[in-house]
């Protein structure tokens, strides 16, 4: 898996997060205009190139729903547990829910949902020249970039430093 496609899995969960940020960051700056010591003309662009990242962030987030909704429920769970790591949706949406198999089915299944993500992410062409386009101007997400390109970090499993564990549903 390439490293923009392990950020975009990592970064999924909080992309509408990301997005309330950026409408409360909008909504201060408006109410608090005129305590801004620019030039008008460069307040409207700086606001502009805020919008500006919003708005790719939100088609971002469409575009990557449109692509975990062609997974099945078990590749959902697996996307779920190996890359989102959403608690609240592993113990609400798959509270019942059992894998059937041995850890080494498990891997092999987390491998083809892996091939899986590559095909559909190049089937919507979402490469590595889309996650710049839209990523480039988002500091925290390019710091990521940057470091895992030069080998300093590696996205790490939580579940290795059992921070997320799950129960079998009984």
């Amino acid at each position: 898996m390439k490293n923009y496609q392990q950020i975009l899995l990592y970064i999924y969960p909080k992309l509408e997060r990301f997005i309330d940020d950026i409408q409360s960051f909008i909504n201060y700056k408006a109410v608090h205009s005129y305590h801004i010591q620019l030039k008008v003309e460069k307040s409207i662009d700086k606001m502009l190139d805020v919008l500006e990242q919003k708005r790719k962030l939100i088609l971002a987030k469409e575009l990557l729903t449109k692509v975990f909704e062609e997974f099945s429920d078990e590749e959902k769970f697996i996307l779920e547990y190996k890359f989102f790591r959403r608690k609240e949706v592993l113990f609400e949406k798959y509270k019942n829910f059992v894998l059937e198999c041995s850890s080494r089915t498990y891997y092999r299944k987390q491998k083809r949902v892996e091939s899986k993500v590559h095909a559909l992410f190049m089937q919507h062409a979402i490469d590595e020249k889309w996650f710049l386009h839209i990523f480039n101007s988002i500091s925290s997400v390019m710091q990521l970039y940057t470091d895992m390109q030069k080998g300093k970090l590696q996205l790490i499993d939580k579940r290795r430093y059992k921070e997320l564990a799950l129960k079998k549903a009984s």
